[in-house]
C-alpha cells in the first residue's frame, strides 16, 4: 500500500488528527477545529518550522538523521531550537537598548509574539491532538526554553507599547497591575499557569518518595500455552523474572528459565494461597475442566486480577455459577477472561462489530470514519467461512471426548468469532455439526437470516495445508481476514475502496496483546469488563455441551 505523499505545509507542521477535531472520535466539534486549525496555520507561517524543515533535509541528505522508535519524523536537536531563541532575544536586547522603532522592527515585534505563543500553546497543551507519536528529550526540554522565551517576549512587548521591559516581565509573570496592557496580563496568567504545572509534573522530590509497585505475576500450569506463549509475552511485556512465579501442576519435563517452581497444587495449599494474597495477577493456565475449582479458590485470596483462560469450563453444571459471578459487579471487575481469537489473532476482524477504542492500541486503521459506517455501506450478509487448518496439538488432554475434545478446546473460536456477525449460535437455524472419530475434523453448516454459515476445523494437518482465514460476502462487498497475519480487508464495492485493518507489528507475538490487555487492566488503565473476551462465552459453551452429548452419542454408537 503507498502512502500518501505530504504537501509542503504538513511537512513544516503537522496537521490535526481528524480524530482530535470530533468529541469521543465521533461527533464534530466547531471549536476545537477553529482553534486546532487556526494553531497549525500559525506554525505553517513559523520561520522555526520552516528552519526546522531545511534542517531535517539536510540531515536526510547527509544520512545523519536521528529517530527513536516511535517518532514519525527526524528529530530535531533542542539546541536548533535554543540557538533560534537566542538570535530572537540578541536581537530585541540591541533594539531595545538602540531605541529602534523602525516599522520593520515592529514588524518583527508582532511576528515574534505570535510565533512564540503558538509555540508555547503547543509544545505545553496541544501536541498531542496532531502527533500521535512524538518524542521528547526531557520533560524540562520545553520549560527552560520558556524561561529565555519569557523576557524576549517581554523586550518585544517594550518595544510596541514604548514602555520599561521591568513592566513587561513582571506582567508576563503574573505580577501585572491596572496599568499592564491586557494582552500581556492574559499571557502571564497562562504562562504562570503553565510553568507551575510542568514544574510539579517534573518535580524530582515526588518520585523519590514514592515508590513504583511492581506486577507481581503467579502462573497457575506450565504447559504448552505458558511455555511458547505466556512466558514468553510476560518477559517481553516486562515483567521480571523476581515477579513471576510458576506452578507447575503436571510436573514438566521442560522447565521455563528463571522461575520458580511448586509442583501439583491441585489442592493449594495454605502456603501457597498467602503467596498468592501477595500477587497482583494470577493466570489460570490449567485444563478447562480444572478452572473453576481454582477459580472459586482465588475469589477467596486478595488477588487483584483473576486471568482465566477459555473455554472457561467444559462442565454444564459450572456454567451457572460462572454467570452468577459475571453478574457480580465486584467480582467481574477482579477475572480476566481470555479469547486468543477475539481479542487478538482475529482482532482486526472483530473490531469491525464493536470497534472498542482500548482495542486501537494494538492496531493500525485505515480511514477510521469509513469503516465506521461499514455495515450500512456493505449491505446484506450472504455469507460466512472461516477455515482453521492447523498441526500437531502437543496438549494431551484436548484429545479427550469427556471433556470436549477439539469441539471444545478449538472450534469455539470458530464460534466466538463468527457470532460477531451472525449472533449466538443459539438462533441460527438448518445447524449440522459434523466431527471425525478422532475429533480431529470438526465443519458446520448453518443459516443466519439469509447468511449461509460454513465454519471448519482440521488438526494434524501437514505443514503445506496449514491455513487460517475467514471470508465474509455481502450484498455490496465482501470482508478477508488472514487468521496467520492478523489482518482483515473490507472491499466496499460501490464504493471500489479497499480499506485495511492490521495487528501492529510490536504486538504480533503470541498472547502479546492479551499480556499488555491483563497488565493495563491491573493497572487501573481500564476495566476487565470493557477489554476482555466473556461476551458470548458462557451461551456458546452451553450451546457446545449441548451439541456435544449428540455428537459424542453418534460417535459411541458408531463404535459399538
Amino acid at each position: 500500500m503507498k502512502k500518501k505523499k505530504k504537501n509542503i505545509f504538513s511537512k513544516i507542521s503537522t496537521m490535526p488528527s481528524p480524530d482530535s477535531l470530533k468529541w469521543a472520535g465521533q461527533e464534530h466539534s466547531i471549536l476545537s477545529s477553529i482553534l486546532l486549525w487556526g494553531l497549525w496555520i500559525c506554525r505553517v507561517f513559523s520561520l522555526l518550522q520552516i528552519l526546522k524543515l531545511l534542517l531535517r533535509t539536510i540531515l536526510k541528505l547527509l544520512k545523519r538523521s536521528t529517530t527513536d522508535e516511535n517518532a514519525t519524523r527526524i528529530n530535531v536537536p533542542p539546541m536548533f531550537c535554543e540557538l533560534y531563541f537566542i538570535a530572537w532575544f540578541l536581537v530585541f536586547v540591541f533594539g531595545h537598548l538602540l531605541g529602534w522603532s523602525h516599522p520593520v522592527f515592529l514588524g518583527c515585534a508582532v511576528y515574534y509574539l505570535f510565533e512564540t505563543v503558538a509555540w508555547v500553546l503547543y509544545y505545553t497543551v496541544f501536541r498531542r491532538f496532531y502527533e500521535e507519536n512524538y518524542s521528547i528529550y526531557h520533560e524540562l526540554e520545553y520549560l527552560t526554553v520558556l524561561f529565555l522565551v519569557i523576557p524576549t517576549q517581554a523586550l518585544a512587548f517594550a518595544t510596541l507599547y514604548r514602555t520599561s521591559f521591568r513592566n513587561m516581565l513582571s506582567g508576563l509573570l503574573g505580577a501585572g497591575d491596572d496599568a499592564t496592557p491586557f494582552p500581556v496580563r492574559v499571557l502571564g496568567a497562562l504562562f504562570a499557569a503553565i510553568v507551575i504545572s510542568m514544574i510539579i509534573s517534573a518535580f524530582p522530590a515526588e518520585r523519590v518518595k514514592k515508590k513504583e509497585k511492581q506486577t507481581k505475576m503467579h502462573v497457575i500450569g506450565c504447559g504448552d500455552v505458558v511455555q511458547n506463549r505466556l512466558y514468553p509475552a510476560l518477559r517481553h511485556g516486562g515483567v521480571s523474572e523476581k515477579n513471576l512465579i510458576v506452578y507447575d501442576i503436571e510436573n514438566s519435563d521442560e522447565r521455563l528459565p528463571y522461575c520458580n517452581y511448586y509442583s501439583n497444587p491441585m489442592e493449594l495449599s495454605e502456603e501457597l494461597l498467602d503467596a498468592v494474597d501477595d500477587s497482583s495477577v494470577v493466570w489460570i493456565e490449567t485444563p478447562s475442566y480444572t478452572h473453576i475449582p481454582y477459580l472459586r479458590m482465588l475469589l477467596e485470596t486478595k488477588a487483584e486480577l483473576i486471568v482465566l483462560e477459555k473455554p472457561i469450563t467444559t462442565i454444564a453444571d459450572e456454567l451457572d455459577y460462572v454467570e452468577e459471578i459475571s453478574l457480580n459487579d465486584a467480582a467481574r471487575e477482579r477475572i480476566f477472561f481470555l479469547s486468543y481469537y477475539t481479542l487478538e489473532k482475529a482482532l482486526p476482524l472483530c473490531y469491525l462489530t464493536h470497534q472498542n477504542p482500548n482495542h486501537l492500541k494494538y492496531l493500525e486503521v485505515e480511514d477510521k470514519l469509513l469503516l465506521q459506517n461499514w455495515r450500512p455501506l456493505l449491505g446484506t450478509l450472504k455469507s460466512l467461512e472461516i477455515v482453521i487448518n492447523e498441526g500437531d496439538d502437543r496438549r494431551e488432554w484436548v484429545y479427550d471426548d469427556v471433556h470436549g475434545g477439539q469441539l471444545m478446546e478449538t472450534f469455539i473460536h470458530h464460534i466466538l468469532v463468527a457470532s460477531h456477525f451472525v449472533g449466538l449460535p443459539e438462533y441460527w437455524s438448518d445447524t449440522k455439526l459434523r466431527t471425525a472419530r478422532d475429533g480431529n475434523d470438526i465443519t458446520l453448516s448453518a443459516k443466519s437470516g439469509e447468511a449461509l454459515i460454513s465454519l471448519s476445523l482440521k488438526k494434524c494437518v501437514p505443514e503445506h495445508e496449514k491455513l487460517r482465514f475467514a471470508r465474509l460476502t455481502f450484498s455490496g462487498g465482501s470482508v478477508y481476514a488472514d487468521i496467520d497475519e492478523q489482518t482483515a480487508t473490507v472491499y466496499f464495492a460501490e464504493l471500489d475502496k479497499t480499506c485495511h485493518i492490521s495487528v501492529k507489528q510490536s504486538f504480533r507475538g503470541k498472547y502479546s496483546i492479551l499480556a499488555d490487555l491483563v497488565t493495563r487492566v491491573e493497572r487501573g488503565e481500564c476495566s476487565a469488563s470493557s477489554v476482555d473476551g466473556l461476551s458470548g462465552q458462557i451461551r456458546t459453551i452451553r450451546w457446545l455441551l449441548g451439541q456435544m452429548r449428540d455428537v459424542y452419542s453418534i460417535k459411541d454408537m458408531l463404535d459399538k
